[in-house]
């Protein structure tokens, strides 16, 4: 309603104001934020080669070198996000190359292939992740150890709560016995980001 409010007292003066009182005095504002993921891969073809130049041998460890194989994801959901890879070992025709089932350091001279998220050493590759929240699974988070699981859908990293920007590097190697056959070898890998619910 509308008030009138007198003002008087021995100051000498006089005088009154109007005071309007609404029934709603509040505004409710609303606003929906749509949840989103993004994920990025960068240099979608990867070639293993020797220190130096050259393919690897029994003596000698294969590894990307050059342009870096990236994956960035970010997302605002509540519970983060999990990224995973799937794809079978390096394979020509029925030759295939032992992937590594368990994580382990590189070696010359016996079969294996791996991938880490790290800064490695042995051999000097990679980088840390950068940005954000996300972390690499245990199996991918240890300096110059490697692990791939051939065939298996497996969680690579992840953010457990809203996040920036991770930008995971991804350090392929490869090593081969003496009696591995001569072949050119290759494999397809698939990344998936999924929501966490």
């Amino acid at each position: 309603a509308n008030y009138v409010i007198p003002i008087a007292g021995t100051f000498g003066d006089t005088g009154q104001f109007a005071v309007v009182i609404v029934t709603d005095d509040q505004v409710v504002v609303n606003a929906t934020i749509d949840p989103y993921i993004t994920f990025t891969i960068t240099t979608n073809t990867v070639t293993l080669t020797k220190s130096g130049g050259g393919n690897p041998s029994y003596t000698s460890t294969g590894y990307n070198q050059g342009a870096a194989n990236t994956l960035a994801a970010a997302t605002n959901g509540a519970t983060g996000y999990t990224i995973t890879y799937n794809g079978a070992t390096l394979t020509s025709g029925a030759y295939t190359i032992d992937a590594m089932a368990v994580k382990a350091v590189s070696s010359t001279g016996t079969e294996q292939f791996g991938i880490n998220l790290k800064d490695n050493a042995a051999p000097n590759t990679g980088a840390e992740p950068v940005g954000g929240s996300g972390t690499p699974a245990a199996d991918y988070n240890t300096v110059d150890q490697f692990k791939f699981v051939a065939g298996t859908t497996t969680t690579l990293a992840s953010a457990a709560a809203p996040t920036a920007t991770t930008t995971f590097t991804v350090t392929y190697i490869v090593n081969v016995a003496a009696v591995t056959e001569a072949a050119a070898y290759q494999t397809t890998i698939t990344y998936i980001a999924t929501g966490n619910f």
